[in-house]
């Protein structure tokens, strides 16, 4: 754009009577200070200022001509000191016509100039606005709220600073910068505004960032630093003002105290939760105790009890075996006297008539042969046998049911060489003749070849069952099998502790050792119809067995 074009767009910036507005030439001014040719950037820039004082409505005109993001390319750079001076204004002049509603903000926009002032380079200008800005803080309230609030104390700290060594902000150098020192008028007009606000402003604590480098310039600083500084620390130092650092570390050791004092009291509450946890369970543990401990008194009555108890059954059990045992001499000598009444009777019947008319009646007692033992019977079945005496000392067994039953005599087998003779009618080959332990009662109905019977008696079986020998749940072949009519004998002998089967009087191979115990000799039928007739019991001075080469020995 040329010059000619400029003055004839600055002929026509302000509004003719017809009602023309400089606002149409901001689309050009926009493009003159785009332009490469820098002659044209001042005059463009010139009459935007003037647009922007003369109509306010021009704000958003410049935006949308982004006139405002050029302006910020003439502050970065300080090249043309015009153009820098006139785009700050510019931007200034939008800045206070943004209608800002925060007085302070607003005021701060204000007291900003005078900032550049104090910092101007001319001593005179700087002490000038110094002093302006005083009397503005004396009469204005807005103003002293501002400089306290919206950064004027942070300019002040970089000023103060200026001239040290800062470390370097590139993360590209370990080096330190060195900021330009300002003037020590600078300073003191900064200073004199900080003495204004200390003794008219209200709320000063903000100003307490400051007491570390006023009291570096009081010790280190110009003479008429010393003395501003000393000044101000005096009239803070009087309203109360210290040091926020040393605020800072005192709160923040308050702090601490009030940390370490809630914690040890947190940890109070925990050891005394703890400690009442401790309780509960100590008492929780004593409850425990007294009940074991009530508990081993009640079982310790109840062990006493069940030991009386114990003591008791076994009394009743004893007497009960006494009263047993007595019963079986009484039917022991009941069948004695009823074998010796019916011997007698045979012998008497005899003795001719004759002679028992003509001689006198001889004192004599009839007794059985010292070998002969009565034959009596333990019958828990009594609906099932019958039994009938022959001749006073045989018995006869009849089966009136169809049961298998097992039945044992009463006479126990002790100490001795025992034999019984027997013989089976009409079993069809289902019988048994054995023993048993006398320490095994056998019970109603029991059969010898079951559980737990068989393990207690030891049987020789007859012509229809699986083997000839059973014994403790298991069958032994070796031995014949007897038949109805044949003369069957068992000899018991206790000192050596075997049980050995004859047949017709012919000694079987298969037979039992090892029996060192009291035993019973037993009987079983299984058919109704069926009879055992016992010949005899007897207890022998000699052992009638010997020795077979196919003998087979049954361990008991």
């Amino acid at each position: 754009m040329s010059d000619e074009s400029l003055r004839s767009s600055k002929d026509t910036l302000h509004i003719d009577g017809s009602g023309y507005s400089q606002l149409q030439n901001l689309p050009q001014l926009a493009v003159a200070i785009r332009s490469p040719d820098k002659n044209v950037h001042i005059p463009a820039l010139k009459s935007i200022l003037d647009i922007v004082i003369n109509e306010p409505q021009s704000i958003d005109a410049l935006y949308e001509n982004d006139i405002v993001n050029v302006l910020n390319k003439y502050i970065g750079s300080e090249e043309v000191e015009d153009a820098y001076v006139l785009s700050s204004t510019i931007l200034h002049v939008i800045g206070v016509r943004s209608k800002v509603i925060d007085s302070n903000i607003r005021a701060g926009t204000a007291t900003e100039s005078f900032v550049q002032i104090i910092h101007s380079s001319n001593e005179k200008q700087s002490k000038a606005g110094s002093k302006a800005l005083c009397d503005l803080i004396e009469e204005n309230e807005t103003i002293r709220n501002s400089l306290l609030t919206t950064g004027f104390i942070q300019v002040v700290i970089h000023t103060l600073t200026s001239g040290s060594q800062v470390p370097s902000q590139s993360s590209s150098s370990s080096s330190s910068q060195i900021i330009s020192d300002s003037p020590t008028f600078v300073k003191v007009g900064l200073l004199d505004v900080i003495l204004r606000l200390v003794t008219v402003a209200e709320g000063l604590q903000p100003l307490s960032i400051l007491i570390p480098l006023l009291e570096e310039q009081k010790k280190n600083g110009e003479t008429e630093l010393k003395v501003k500084a000393r000044k101000i620390l005096g009239q803070l130092s009087s309203e109360g003002i210290n040091d926020s650092s040393g605020n800072e570390k005192e709160n923040e050791k308050d702090q601490k105290i009030k940390e370490l004092k809630d914690t040890n009291k947190k940890q109070d509450e925990q050891l005394k939760q703890k400690d009442e946890e401790l309780m509960r369970k100590d008492e929780e543990i004593k409850r425990d105790k007294e009940e074991l401990k009530q508990k081993d008194k009640i079982l310790e009555k109840e062990k006493l009890e069940k030991e009386k108890l114990a003591i008791q059954i076994q009394k009743e059990r004893e007497e009960k075996e006494k009263e047993k045992k007595k019963a079986n001499e009484l039917q022991l000598e009941n069948a004695r006297l009823k074998a010796e009444l019916t011997k007698a009777k045979q012998l008497v019947s005899t003795v001719p008539q004759e002679q028992i008319t003509s001689q006198p009646k001889p004192q004599q007692t009839l007794q059985p042969s010292q070998s002969d033992f009565p034959i009596a019977i333990i019958n828990k079945d009594p609906d099932c046998y019958e039994f009938i005496y022959i001749d006073g000392y045989q018995k006869k067994i009849n089966k009136k049911k169809n049961e298998r039953n097992t039945i044992s005599l009463v006479q126990v087998l002790d100490n001795g060489i025992w034999t019984l003779e027997a013989l089976f009618q009409n079993t069809g080959g289902y019988a048994t003749i054995g023993i048993v332990r006398d320490s095994y009662d056998i019970p109603a109905k029991a059969d010898y070849s079951v559980r737990p019977h068989t393990n207690h008696i030891a049987a020789f079986c007859g012509g229809n069952s699986v083997l000839p020998v059973y014994y403790n749940g298991k069958g032994t072949g070796g031995n014949a099998y007897f038949q109805d009519n044949q003369i069957l004998r068992l000899e018991f002998d206790s000192f050596k502790g075997i049980l050995i089967l004859f047949i017709d009087n012919v000694q079987q191979p298969v037979y039992f050792s090892g029996i060192k115990e009291k035993v019973q000799f037993v009987i079983c039928l299984n058919d109704k119809g069926a009879s055992c007739t016992i010949r005899s019991l007897k207890k022998l001075n000699t052992s009638t067995s010997k020795h077979l080469d196919n003998e087979k020995i049954i361990q008991w």
